[in-house]
């Protein structure tokens, strides 16, 4: 009988390094960031240096705003430190997307705007203003009324007046866009539109571009027939329809009427049943195709 000898392997403990290997990497450690600490800290004395201020700003394009609201305006946003405590005067922490932030908030006439670094301390402005293309006035209750309100359609026509609700007028621009605010001037120095919505603001749109589209479309359409469109009228109640003011009538269409399809139906209204009496017309409705209702002024 064979005997088969068994041999025994035994393991040794881990060789998890000397206290001596453990230091020496703990010293890497601590080395390596104190170089990252010392490279971010040379940086940031760098980049802070005075040399890389800017302390020069230029503004070009302005012609209503005044280059001293606009310099106040960017020197208190450069007075402040941004997240990092850094000075937002820094030339290489400046941002022009944050300077047009601020600049288009408080001046809501810039409707365009280019900002430029200039290396290493200079930064230049150029802003294009907003045109005036005319009014926008919030009404009350009470168009068409008898009494009271302010006359928006010409000397004598109170028939016609709205009760308009004090500051409540804003100029825009073609776009609809309101940048200022606006008196309320009788008369028609301006395009004006009256709404019913009662939450303009400065800063915001006014009214849609599409109602300043069909303004101007009925401008030179109703040239024409000799009728100068004065004043439009839009009501929240009346989601598709329009008034258009013309002196001292006015008529009444759908928003989305065509112009000059509506002047080929007036036409031969103002030249037959109306003609010579256009000082004693109050309105023409235009809402309903060849179907043409108006209406003479009560004497």
């Amino acid at each position: 009988m064979e005997w088969t000898s068994k041999t025994k392997i035994v393991y040794g403990p881990k060789n998890i390094g000397s206290p001596k290997t453990k230091s020496r990497f703990f010293i890497l450690i601590a080395c390596a960031a104190l170089i990252f600490f010392g490279l971010g800290l040379g940086t940031y004395s760098a980049l802070s240096h005075k040399k890389f201020t800017i302390t020069e700003v230029f503004v070009d394009g302005i012609s209503i705003l005044t280059e001293d609201a606009v310099l106040g305006t960017v020197d208190e946003y450069f007075s402040r430190k941004n997240f990092f405590g850094i000075a937002r005067r820094q030339y290489f922490f400046a941002s022009p997307t944050a300077i047009e932030g601020v600049l288009r908030s408080s001046f809501p006439r810039i409707k365009d705007i280019l900002i430029v670094k200039s290396f290493p301390r200079a930064i230049r402005i150029t802003i294009r203003e907003r045109s005036i293309w005319g009014t926008v006035c919030s009404f009350s209750a009470g168009a068409g009324s008898r009494t009271g309100g302010k006359n928006i359609q010409g000397v004598g026509s109170t028939t016609l007046s709205i009760s308009i609700e004090n500051e409540s007028c804003v100029y825009i621009d073609d776009g609809g866009f309101a940048f200022a605010p606006a008196p309320f001037l009788e008369g028609f120095l301006t395009k004006k539109i009256f709404t019913d919505e009662q939450d303009i603001k400065v800063g915001g749109s006014a009214v849609p571009e599409n109602e300043i589209i069909l303004y101007e479309n009925m401008i030179r359409s109703f040239k024409a027939v000799g009728a100068s469109i004065t004043a439009m009228l839009f009501e929240k109640d009346l989601p598709r329809d329009a008034r258009a003011y013309a002196g001292t009538w006015y008529v009444l269409i759908a928003r989305d009427a065509d112009p000059e399809k509506l002047v080929e139906v007036l036409k031969p209204i103002l030249e037959t049943e109306v003609r010579g009496r256009l000082d004693e017309l109050q309105y023409i409705d235009l809402r309903f195709g060849n179907k043409v209702f108006y209406k003479l002024r009560e004497k």
